[in-house]
């Protein structure tokens, strides 16, 4: 009962938090060792990798939640820039320090610290990732940011939205779809999907 109070409250603290409370939280989460599975166990997401790339194509990527850097670590190689942008600056920091240990031209490749509620891009990407972020902003908010952001999503991009459990995540979906246009849905597996957004929204 205590656990599960404890992650109710985290979670609110991530969603609906001050700047300063929500980096707090992520970066008790990410010291704690609870996200360290997202990069050990990369073998199982070459599904994300495959719909990535199609749109990818050797192009400019924004990831939106970056993490401790899974994502770049499987597309290393396949991008022209990367930009991974985050609020934990643990997270950021192993990030960087995977970049370092993989040899990463630092040219192609930039760490950011920031709420990506409020970042603000300094160019345009090929692709603007959401994996599995997306739930993490205030619910009102959704629409808005991905408004905001495909102000810099290039004419031939896209706005890939990650969603890991449909069913949990159902009334995220639902805000999505009657805010902005999907141009298609990606089934990964049966709980699994990606929303791939193009212009016009």
């Amino acid at each position: 009962m205590l656990e599960r109070l404890h992650w109710l409250v985290n979670g609110t603290l991530k969603r609906l938090g001050l700047r300063s409370l929500k980096e707090w939280a992520w970066n008790r989460e990410f010291s704690s060792g609870r996200w360290d599975y997202l990069a050990e166990n990369l073998g199982g997401r070459n599904d994300l990798r495959a719909s990535i790339l199609e749109y990818l194509r050797r192009g400019d990527i924004l990831d939106l939640g970056c993490g401790q850097g899974a994502t770049f670590r499987q597309l290393q190689g396949m991008y022209s820039s990367y930009t991974g942008v985050d609020l934990s600056s643990i997270a950021i920091e192993a990030a960087r320090s995977l970049a370092d240990e993989l040899k990463i031209p630092t040219g192609s490749i930039e760490f950011i610290i920031s709420d990506i509620e409020t970042y603000v891009p300094a160019r345009q990407y090929r692709v603007i990732l959401f994996n599995e972020s997306i739930y993490y902003l205030s619910p009102n908010k959704i629409p808005r940011t991905i408004r905001r952001y495909s102000r810099w999503l290039q004419h031939s991009g896209a706005i890939l939205i990650k969603i890991h459990d449909t069913k949990k995540h159902r009334r995220t979906i639902e805000s999505i779809e009657a805010s902005v246009r999907i141009d298609h849905t990606i089934a990964l597996n049966r709980s699994s999907v990606i929303l791939v957004l193009r212009f016009p929204l």
